[in-house]
């Protein structure tokens, strides 16, 4: 990229580019994990369910790592192996409310996307030490269908989760990199979500290629290997600022507005991410039998969720954010979901087009209602370095719970149709609770917003109660989890007279 005549603006470019590398080297990770493990221990290997939800539980506990620390002794490790005879601002780092050092931010990246590649590389070692644990649990104790969905979490956890810590304190970072003034910035998940479309479809190239579940590991590990170099080359590539330079562009800690109704902003966008990654789930276990058909709806939904956040966070319409807007976005994203669900209400594995289609557009209506939510918050608090990242760990633990517990168990209860058409009402409701809450509006255009969102509400329940009989599901989706089909990750069920342990290698 030419230089400008911003230096600020120069070191902006890299932030993009490393936040994908993160989503892939994340995505092809769990991939390989769910892989290893399966290839490991067919019988006792861990659902799908459980290796995602332990992947984004440890990806919630890296990104609320205290940064001024990790910072603190990223840049110290800098220091003594590649600081060379450049000075970093290490000594004020743990007293300051933040460093205005760009290339020092840059550093400790560096190092943090260096460690999580070789944790990476280090993963089949974590993955014996998992099944070992699993092999002694099962020999030493009697486990029920219930106790081992816990056990399951916990297996893929020993597996995948050191290495998805550091991940997760490096995506932190890539949030704070992204902005002009060090900000937090929302768009960085925009970009980790597009690179972990590719890292799908990558892994599952690899795999096609490959039978050996360690060499998919070994190449998970090379895109945070190439954002460590990403990093440090923009880190040692910036000037010395000076002191007029450092003035003009610290951030303005005063927010926009006021913070009205904080808990219910902040829980109605750990709320919009819960039912993403349920629609998600649910989507994904009508991919197909294939795991070519899987990868794909896969990282189509992870790329449309990806834009819907880029989409959300123009910064042209950023200082119009408003928690009736925000309201509007959730409704919006109800009836996107409603009108996938409607075509294909009796049998939504009938169409792989259609069901990639609606499923896409529901994901990326989501992601904005979500980054439009995060931006709302971001502008009402003063700390939005803190607040972001709380917003996001709580985001990924929401996710995590939601895929692990409750969309396999409202799929199983209620079935895919239902379970959407749940989820769409969901948002048509938390859009009208959003909308009355809004303190800004005149009484006019609140009525007016209240009239479309009820509106629609009742027209998607009486839709619902007045479809014919031929076209409800005739019972729910009792069967194992199509998720767990996908990758493997279990036994698939014994047909009539088929040999008992075939798939077993």
């Amino acid at each position: 990229m030419p230089s400008g005549t911003d230096p600020v603006v120069d070191r902006l470019w890299p932030a993009p580019c490393l936040s994908a590398l993160l989503g892939a080297t994340a995505a092809m990770f769990v991939w390989g994990v769910a892989v290893q493990l399966q290839a490991a221990s067919a019988e006792k290997a861990p659902a799908g369910e459980a290796v995602v939800g332990a992947a984004l539980a440890a990806l919630s506990v890296g990104v609320r790592i205290p940064q001024r620390l990790a910072l603190w002794l990223c840049a110290l490790a800098w220091r003594r192996v590649g600081g060379g005879d450049r000075t970093l601002g290490i000594a004020h780092v743990l007293l300051t409310s933040g460093s205005s050092d760009r290339p020092l931010y840059w550093s400790a990246l560096s190092v943090v996307a260096l460690a999580a590649g070789l944790l990476i590389a280090l993963a089949p070692v974590q993955a014996r030490l998992s099944l070992g644990f699993l092999e002694w649990m099962h020999a030493h104790f009697l486990w029920s269908r219930l106790t081992l969905i816990p056990l399951d979490f916990a297996t893929a956890l020993i597996a995948a989760g050191p290495s998805l810590l550091v991940i997760g304190l490096a995506v932190s970072g890539a949030h704070r990199l992204s902005g002009r003034h060090g900000q937090w910035d929302t768009r960085a998940s925009g970009w980790v979500s597009i690179g972990a479309a590719t890292g799908v479809l990558g892994a599952e190239g690899l795999s096609r290629v490959t039978q050996r579940p360690v060499v998919l590991l070994v190449a998970a590990s090379l895109p945070a290997l190439v954002a460590a170099v990403i990093a440090a080359s923009a880190g040692g590539s910036g000037r010395d600022r000076t002191d007029e330079e450092v003035a003009r562009d610290t951030p303005a800690m005063l927010p926009l507005w006021s913070d009205r109704w904080p808990t219910l902003l902040r829980g109605s966008i750990v709320a919009v991410g819960a039912c993403g990654a349920a629609a998600m789930t649910a989507w994904w276990g009508q991919a197909g039998a294939t795991a070519g058909a899987a990868a794909l709806l896969a990282a189509m939904m992870l790329a449309a969720l990806g834009l819907g956040v880029l989409a959300g966070c123009r910064p042209e319409s950023a200082s119009q954010r408003s928690i009736g807007g925000f309201g509007v976005a959730c409704a919006a994203a109800g009836l996107a979901t409603a009108a996938g669900v409607a075509p294909v209400w009796g049998d939504l594995s009938a169409s792989p087009v259609c069901t990639a289609g609606v499923a896409a557009a529901s994901l990326g209506t989501i992601g904005f209602a979500t980054a439009y939510g995060r931006q709302t918050l971001l502008h009402r608090v003063a700390g939005r370095t803190a607040e972001g990242a709380k917003v996001l760990a709580r985001l990924l633990a929401s996710a995590a719970l939601t895929v692990w517990l409750a969309a396999p168990a409202a799929v199983h209860v209620l079935g895919r149709p239902a379970t959407l058409m749940l989820l769409a009402l969901s948002l048509l409701a938390l859009g009208g609770t959003l909308i009355i809450h809004e303190p800004g509006h005149t009484l006019r255009t609140r009525r007016l917003r209240l009239c479309a969102v009820f509106g629609s509400l009742g027209g998607m329940i009486a839709a619902v109660l007045m479809a014919p009989p031929r076209a409800r599901p005739k019972q729910a989706d009792h069967g194992p989890s199509q998720v767990h089909a996908v990758l493997d990750l279990s036994p698939p069920p014994q047909a009539a007279g088929s040999p008992a342990g075939q798939d077993d290698r």
